[in-house]
């Protein structure tokens, strides 16, 4: 599956090249949009499940291949999987479900594939903080339940991500575009579904998020006055003859 996705971007990649220069004059645009997140961890071998979520941004526009953007998501990601098996002579027992709310900021650093008049096909690194809020089926808590890990195990909620994005952007007239990007958030954690030690697993949970966004000139590059050299004022004298 994994030959046949490159297949399809290099087609796509040889499809987009015929397309004339774009130019660079709206220096940042604001974007929003909505996303499908899904996790894969110790309750989810897959990324089978998806939630919805939101994101809002800052992109830079100033240079052709290199630029940058500064990002706000927020969503939710849930798993389950109630034949769990936990290792043996364990001191906790891990919730066989969770669902976590997430808050993400981070600044990434784009690299621009292909940069055409009407699309570009970019490439992202990124580092930000994430902050999420794990709870049971209940509604409970599970960071509070000591009794869902092993024993004196504890974690902070909050940790770094270094999210990598594939994506492009579809350029309409008015400057308006449409963006597509698929990104792995990629957590400093294994924590999100509150099961780390008890894991019989050693691959820390990540997230996937399918985005789209719609993307609006923020401002333009300053224009440059041409300077224009004072004329110096005529000194006019009017003569009036008296009779």
């Amino acid at each position: 599956m994994n030959k046949n996705l490159l297949s399809y971007l290099l087609l796509f990649i040889a499809f987009v090249s015929s397309y004339g220069q774009t130019d660079t004059s709206i220096s940042r645009y604001i974007y929003l949009g909505g996303s499908m997140l899904s996790y894969k961890g110790d309750l989810s071998s897959s990324y089978a499940k998806f939630t919805s979520g939101v994101q809002l941004g800052i992109k830079f526009n100033k240079k052709r291949r290199l630029n940058g953007s500064f990002q706000i998501g927020i969503g939710k990601v849930v798993g389950q999987n109630y034949n769990y098996q936990i290792p043996e002579n364990a001191t906790g027992t891990p919730s066989s479900y969770f669902e976590s709310s997430i808050f993400s900021f981070s600044y990434d650093l784009i690299f621009n594939l292909i940069r055409k008049e009407n699309i570009n096909v970019y490439v992202s690194q990124g580092v930000g903080i994430m902050r999420f809020n794990t709870k049971d089926e209940f509604g409970s808590k599970l960071i509070d339940k000591l009794n869902t890990r092993s024993r004196n195990e504890t974690y902070n909620s909050v940790t770094l991500i270094l999210p990598t994005t594939l994506g492009f952007i579809y350029h309409f007239p008015r400057n308006i575009h449409l963006g597509l990007g698929l990104s792995w958030l990629r957590p400093n954690t294994d924590y999100v579904d509150n099961i780390s030690k008890l894991s019989i697993s050693s691959t820390k949970d990540n997230i996937l998020a399918l985005r789209m966004s719609i993307y609006i000139p923020f401002n333009h590059f300053p224009v440059q006055l041409k300077h224009h050299p004072k004329q110096p004022i005529k000194n006019e004298r009017t003569i009036i003859i008296s009779e």
